[in-house]
């Protein structure tokens, strides 16, 4: 549906939003201090409020080095995937899909935005290990040379 021609603005829009959701991510995930991390969240909170609360929960447990139990993690994990945001934003532009009843279906995290987001979570954690593994090899083979 989304591929359709009239859909072309949406498309544009979704493409921007999930860039800037990129950054974001990884500006949690890989850099700034605990300090700097609060204020950028205070900074952008009135934009994305759950959003960057879950990304600065988990920089939190990274930081301590706290391993939540699944259902913490999963809690905290299932926002931090951007996809309520995205299902959103993606709508906006999508003309009579747009409802204010879509919107408000979307808002009560639906079952199916639920699952999808479980699915995403456990593709990137799975990603995610892998880049780390890669990592730590690397460190592994500059300390023995």
């Amino acid at each position: 549906m989304l591929l359709l021609p009239q859909y072309a603005k949406a498309r544009i829009f979704l493409t921007k939003v999930i860039s800037l959701l990129s950054i974001v991510d990884v500006m949690y995930d890989v850099y700034g201090t605990a300090e700097e991390l609060q204020q950028f969240s205070d900074a952008i909170e009135k934009y994305f409020k759950r959003l960057t609360r879950s990304y600065q929960q988990e920089a939190k447990w990274f930081q301590i080095s706290y391993f939540p139990t699944f259902e913490e993690y999963m809690s905290v994990a299932c926002e931090s995937d951007g996809l309520k945001m995205l299902a959103v934003t993606s709508s906006v532009l999508m003309g009579n899909f747009a409802t204010r009843e879509a919107f408000e279906w979307m808002s009560k995290d639906p079952s199916i935005l639920r699952a999808i987001s479980v699915i995403l979570r456990a593709i990137f954690e799975l990603w995610w290990f892998g880049i780390q593994v890669v990592r730590s090899s690397i460190r592994v083979l500059r300390a023995l040379c």
